[in-house]
């Protein structure tokens, strides 16, 4: 990952960044199936990628800053404490004007859950829950639950989304939409 993030940007490796300025900070993304994994690329084309500005919110080092491993290193742990990012890593690149540039690779992980739940008494199955969860909607990090519940009388559909860096800051926003239906009736409750 990080060779072919290497060659993307047509750069070398900066073996001693310690005391450099940081000029720019480069993203190189990969999709959850990558050249060389055994599954099939075509499985990607039901996810949508982590944009570039989703990671690069949680990079800690900006242009700018001098080189700091350490930041370095916890911004590598930040992004992987993200569901949908499986890979994170940050190699310094020899810059342009004699500073450093940052590569922040990443690669995606399926984000979408086919979360259920089920109740069963006796043989009567009393209470299915089918509540499929999207955990990096549309590449913003953003989640996206939609969820189907049936009781004995009633079918409840709901949808919460949840953006957890509104506008790029610490604030979050979450919103639920639902409605209960009499399965009787087929009226709303």
């Amino acid at each position: 990952m990080i060779e072919r993030g290497l060659a993307k940007e047509g750069r070398a490796r900066e073996p001693n960044p310690h005391g450099k300025v940081i000029e720019e900070v480069l993203i190189a993304r990969e999709d959850v199936f990558a050249e060389g994994d055994p599954w099939p690329n075509a499985l990607n084309y039901i996810h949508v990628m982590t944009r570039d500005e989703v990671v690069r919110r949680d990079v800690l080092l900006k242009p700018g800053d001098v080189w700091d491993a350490e930041k370095a290193a916890e911004t590598e742990r930040v992004l992987r404490r993200l569901i949908y990012i499986a890979v994170a890593r940050i190699v310094p690149l020899q810059g342009i004007n004699g500073g450093i540039a940052l590569l922040v690779v990443t690669k995606d992980r399926v984000s979408l859950r086919p979360n259920s739940f089920f109740v069963v008494v006796g043989d009567i199955l009393q209470v299915p829950l089918i509540r499929p969860s999207e955990w990096n909607f549309l590449g913003r990090g953003q989640k996206l639950v939609v969820e189907f519940l049936l009781y004995l009388d009633t079918l409840q559909i709901s949808e919460t989304f949840i953006e957890p860096r509104l506008f790029g800051t610490k604030l979050s926003l979450s919103e639920f939409v639902g409605v209960i239906v009499n399965r009787q009736t087929g009226d709303p409750e």
